[in-house]
Formats: structure tokens, sequence, C-alpha cells
């Protein structure tokens, strides 16, 4: 049979195309600059992370990713070298292949990844080190598209951290409290719940639904515990924190924090602030863009954790109840006992009385009592009553020494013998609150309120007494404190009608001076008429204490009455500047090239920077007593104790058209009592909190914390 032409044609054409080759495919070698994210790290300054891993993946034209290990640097063995935040990654390619390209940069000493190339994953540990800046790392991803020729080229990529940074800080005047009674960081840790602990290396995607741990000893002064966790987009998570507090050399026993629904979101940093050292406020929870908070530097040795069986016997914690041995016994039991908080009773301005009952316990009980704080998420203090050895029944404690006007919270709790678990655990109530009592209000305005006032709650007595001094057209409020040798006395005058306030003196009557003085400046509350100096010196009416009329010759000593509030900034009238020339807002000062010089011409300053509209000036001044003290003698023969330093603190405080304070600026300045000769006032600049450390004092303790907090940790001029 015939077969057509054409078929014959057909079958020609197809042979030929047959004997034709595929197009050749080369290898060529691409060049791919590896850049990290410069955002501030955590450590500061440039980046630990000084190793690269590569996975070279190729990509299917169904999207399936095949991995090939003999083109990648899958381990720290054959990890390519980062200097200076940059790498250099040469890779061998296939023309007309596409492939997937997995960065990873770390510390060459990192152990908590796991990066495994194979399997497209890489795991965090479940353990590590807190404020440990070896935990940092970066990651990325690109898609080469066909590779086509030798002159292939790829751009350079940027690495940035698929983290989230979570810190906890202690607040600053909680420090400040700590350190005035000694009290120190000596270890900490810090727990995270719903942690993804899985980062799919070519997605980008978290998963996972872990609990990390990180535990320090010592830390950066305010920094209890810091680091990088695994985050996608956004995620709540549930943190615990665990601070161990020392006293001298002698370990308190641990206070212990737990915050729920924390945000986190890769590449940014949540900063938990509050109260670690002693019971208050809440914690504040902070999301910003970037990392910048400090490292620790140093060797951290990692504690143990309390929960493990290793950890040493607890003397105070009774042994476990003997359990038999007998490999028929049936499943230990469970602690199942039920606790419930009951309303306080008893409720005063310093005490109350907290109730509870409990029922249906299973084990042996090793504790019980309340938990109870100033915040529902902070129990950090407990109060103790005897163990039932009932397992049913009721308990009650008295809380004592508590401040007026507080709320409290407080949480009942049984500590059981759970058999199932081999260990005891805490069975709790719920949390409730008590408020305590207000004191009988004093008699006298509320000035103690004004936004430069120091915290001088703690030194008040309850008393305060009223007077008024007709030809001076001086109102003064005196207030009783627990010093019997220091006063506190606001002076007001009149002024259109209207009683004003012109400042507050803390009077030491050992001292035979002002300890501070506190005022506002504002051009229309207090203008200035240029009604002049009145220098009518005399006793201060508000005060009962002994006074000092001036040093015995004191132009032969050199030393002059130095104003605290000083004469130009209350010019208002003649009644409001008499005010300023009371032997109580005055102290020895060195006369020449300093109360003449450097320190009038930073008064000077502050009354020409008064605002008007609606932002104001807030004042205070004071002495220090730093050193041995010099005396002299003044005219009434005292021995009056000369000031070693002469501080001026100022606060800027800006508010909107309803009146509220949306933020602030400070600085402050402190001089040595003596000749500063051709020294400008500049030169003797620092933060309110330096101030505030050698004074002893909380100043503007009525400004929100958050904006006191970051106008006084500055040392930068208002002017």
């Amino acid at each position: 049979m015939k077969r057509p032409a054409a078929y014959l044609l057909l079958v020609a054409v197809t042979l030929l195309s047959a004997c034709r080759k595929e197009p050749a495919r080369e290898s060529v070698s691409v060049r791919i600059p590896v850049q990290l994210e410069t955002l501030p790290t955590k450590a500061g300054g440039a980046s630990v992370a000084d190793r690269l891993l590569v996975g070279v993946y190729r990509k299917d034209a169904a999207g399936k990713l095949t991995f090939l290990p003999d083109r990648s640097h899958p381990s720290m063995q054959e990890a390519l070298t980062v200097q200076e935040g940059q790498a250099s990654c040469q890779l061998s390619l296939t023309t007309g292949e596409n492939y997937l390209l997995v960065f990873w940069a770390q510390n060459h000493a990192n152990q908590d990844y796991l990066p495994d190339f194979e399997a497209g994953t890489l795991t965090m540990a479940g353990e590590a080190l807190a404020n440990d800046n070896t935990r940092e790392a970066f990651y990325g991803t690109c898609e080469t598209g066909p590779v086509s020729g030798s002159s292939f080229s790829f751009p350079g990529i940027i690495l940035k951290r698929p983290f989230a940074q979570i810190n906890v800080v202690a607040a600053e005047e909680d420090l400040q409290l700590a350190g005035r009674a000694g009290i120190s960081l000596s270890r900490s840790a810090m727990y995270l719940e719903h942690v993804p602990d899985v980062l799919h290396l070519t997605s980008g995607a978290v998963s996972g639904d872990a609990r990390i741990g990180f535990s320090a000893s010592g830390a950066p002064a305010g920094l209890i515990a810091s680091n990088y966790i695994l985050a996608g987009e956004e995620r709540l998570l549930d943190v615990e924190v665990a601070v161990y507090a020392k006293k001298g050399d002698v370990e308190q026993q641990p206070s212990i924090f737990r915050i729920p629904n924390v945000k986190v979101r890769r590449n940014y940093k949540t900063t938990l602030t509050g109260n670690v050292f002693s019971s208050g406020i809440s914690f504040e929870i902070r999301l910003d863009y970037g990392f910048d908070t400090p490292g620790f530097t140093g060797e951290i040795p990692t504690p143990q954790d309390p929960d493990q069986p290793d950890q040493p016997d607890d003397p105070d914690q009774p042994d476990p109840p003997d359990t038999p041995d007998n490999p028929d016994q049936p499943e230990l039991p469970s602690a199942t006992g039920i606790v419930t908080t009951r309303p306080a009773t008893g409720i005063s301005t310093t005490e109350a009385l907290l109730h509870a009952s409990f029922y249906n316990v299973t084990g042996s009980i090793a504790d019980m009592g309340f938990y109870w704080g100033t915040s529902p998420n902070v129990l950090t203090l407990a109060e103790y009553v005897d163990p039932s050895p009932e397992k049913e029944g009721s308990f009650s404690a008295v809380l004592s020494s508590l401040e007026p006007g507080t709320t409290y919270y407080y949480q009942a709790f049984v500590t059981e013998y759970d058999a199932a678990l081999g260990r005891y655990v805490d069975r709790l109530g719920e949390v409730r609150s008590f408020t305590t009592r207000q004191p009988a209000p004093l008699t006298s305005p509320g000035y103690l309120s004004c936004f430069e006032m120091p915290d001088v709650n703690a030194m008040l007595s309850g008393t305060s007494v009223s007077g008024t001094k007709a030809d001076r057209d001086d109102h003064w409020f005196r207030y009783g404190t627990t010093n019997s040798q220091r006063q506190l006395v606001t002076h007001t005058y009149t002024l259109s009608g209207k009683q004003v306030r012109n400042y507050t003196v803390l009077y030491d009557g050992v001292r035979y001076a002002p300890v501070w003085t506190a005022h506002a400046m504002h051009r229309s509350m207090w203008p200035n008429n240029n009604v002049g100096r009145n220098d009518s010196w005399t006793e201060d009416p508000g005060i009962t204490l002994t006074q000092q009329t001036g040093l015995a010759n004191a132009n032969s000593v050199g030393f002059s009455r130095g104003h605290l509030v000083a004469s130009n900034y209350r010019q208002s009238s003649a009644a409001q500047n008499k005010q300023t020339f009371y032997y109580s807002n005055q102290a020895p000062q060195w006369q020449n090239s300093f109360n003449d010089g450097t320190w009038s011409a930073l008064e000077a300053a502050v009354a020409e920077h008064a605002p008007s509209g609606r932002d104001t000036l807030y004042v205070v001044t004071g002495v220090l007593y730093e050193g041995a003290a010099k005396t002299l003698p003044s005219k009434e023969g005292l021995n009056v104790p000369i000031p070693s330093h002469f501080y001026k603190c100022l606060m800027m405080c800006f508010f909107n058209g309803s009146g509220q304070m949306t933020s602030a600026r400070g600085c402050a300045y402190i001089f040595t009592n003596e000749a500063h000769i051709g020294t400008p006032y500049s030169s003797g600049i620092t933060s309110i909190d330096a101030v505030e450390q050698r004074a002893g004092f909380d100043f503007f303790a009525r400004v929100p914390q958050a904006i006191q907090n970051a106008a006084e940790r500055t040392s930068s001029p208002l002017w």
C-alpha cells in the first residue's frame, strides 16, 4: 500500500526535529551583595551578626521548590563572612533556571537557632539568655527569575530581622526608691506564652505556640529582661516576669508579674515599663518601630528554673507527701482545691481585713494567704496565714500601713500538693479590690498639688495652719511635717482682687535656710510690672522655727544673702516682691563671680524666658550640703552651715486648648558655692534626674508620669 506524500513529509520533519539538540545550558557565577538592615540594634552600633548562611532552591514551572545543597552554604562550617553589616555571596547558577535564594545571618557563637534548609524551616530554642546580643539575626529571600547568560547580574538585597524585641524595664521612680533602700537586681527570668518558634525559610511565615524563657543575672540599670522572638505581622503574648532583688548580698524572694495580651510585631520593639521592686502602677506598654534598647555585656550565668526537679530544696517548703511505689497504684489525683476571694471589711485610711474560703482540697496544704498590690496584674506582695490541716474552711488577714485614698487589689491563694504533677501548686481565687478611706481634708488650699511641687505626701503630718499679715498683704499656709525641724509654707498675695500663689518653701530649722523653693513663671499670671527690689529683709511670718538674719561680717567672709526665688521673678506688685525678701528665702551664697555673676545670669535668663499663652515654666531652686560642713556665725550668733551647691531645676510644660498637658521639656543647673570667674551659666547644665538623686526629692511629682520621665532624663537647654 502506498503512503501519501504528505505523510512521508511529516515523518521526515519529525525525524529532523528529533536530531536537533536542546539549547546548551551553562553554569554562570553570580555575585549578590548582601547588606544587613541598618536600624538601631539592641546592642547599639554595628550588628554582631558575622556569618551568612545561604539556601539555594530550584523553582520549576509549577512552583515546586527543590533544595540544592551543593550550591548552598547551609551550615556554620560553610557560612560566608559578614563584615560591618555586609557580605558578598557568589553562587553558581544554571542559565534558563529560576531560583529562590534564602539568606540567614547570625553571630557565630549563637546556638539558639536551628536552621534546616532541606526541610525549609528554622527552629528557635525554648530557653535562652536574656539581654544577649548574640541572639540578633537577619533574614531575607529573593527570586532570581530565569538566569540568562554569563552577563546575568542580580541587585543587592537588604536582610531584616524576622523578630519582635520585647523589653521589661523598671520605672525611673521605682529605681530611685530601690536605690535608696539599698535594693538592686540579682537575677531575673522572663517567660512568654504563645510564641511562634518556627520560621518557614522559603515563605517568611512563622508558626508554633511555644513557651519561651529568658534568664539573666544582673543587667544595666533599669533593664530587667530583653531579647528577640520570632514574629509575624502581629500577635498577642502572655508575659511572666520573675524578679529576684537583693539587699546587700542577700537575695530576696522573687516578685512575679503576669501581663496578659501583650502585642508584638515583626521589626517592632515592645517595652513594658513598671514598678518591679515595689508595689505600684500597672505596666505601661509601648510598641515602637525599630530596636534601640541597650543590651547587656558580660557573662550571664543562667539560673535554674525553680520548677525543675534539680533545683535545691527550699527549706521553707515542706517535703512532698510520701507516695507508695506499688505499680498497681491508681493514677494519682490532681490538685482540685476551690478558692474564693471574699469582700474586704474594716476598711480605714490605713488598714483593711481580707477574707477567703476554700474547699475540695485533695493534697496537703503548704501555704495560704493573699497576694496583693496596687495593680490587678501586678500582685507582688503576699500576706500569709497559718496553713490549715483541713480540706475546707475560711481564713482572713489584716493589711496595715496602707496609703489613704488608694485602691488595692488582692487575690486569695491556697498552695496544695498536686500528686499528679509531683509538686505544690497555687489554687487561686478571683482578684478583688478595695479603696482605703480618704483622710479628713486639710483646711488650706491645695497648693501642694501644683505641677512643680516635689512629692511631699510622706512628709506631711496631716495638720495645717493659715494666717495673714495685714500690713504686707501676705496670706500664708503652713503645713506640719513629720520632721519637727522642717516646715512647709506657701505664700500668696492679692493682685487685682484675686488671691495668687507666690511660691512654696521647705524651710530647715537646723540649717537656718530653705531646702528648696517651688514656683511657676508666666508673663500673664505673674506679670512683670517693674516694681523694683524691696530689700526689706524680714522674718517669714509663716515659719515658727528659728531664722537667721544674715551672716556676721558677711562682707569680710565673702558671702551674701542668696535668693532662691529671685527678686526679678516677682515684679507684679510690691507685696509680691516683699515676700522674696523673707529670711526663709535666702541661704549664704558666695558673692563675687557667683551671686553677682553666673547665678545672676541664670536668674535673668529664666525671667527673660517666662512664657505666655497656654504654656508655663515651672521652677524648683534648692541647696545641697555635701562633704565636710563649713559653718559661719550669723548676726544672732547661730552657727550657720554653708551650702556646698546651689541648683535650679526647670520644666517647660505645654498645654492644649482644653488645659491638658501634652508634653514637657526639662533641664537643671547646679554649681558649687564658690567663685565662677568668667563661667557661663550653661556650664552647669545637667538633668533633673541627676539633681533629684543628690537632693533626695522627687521634683515635679504632679506632672503626668510619662511626660515627667521624658523631661527629667535630658540635659538639653530649654533655650
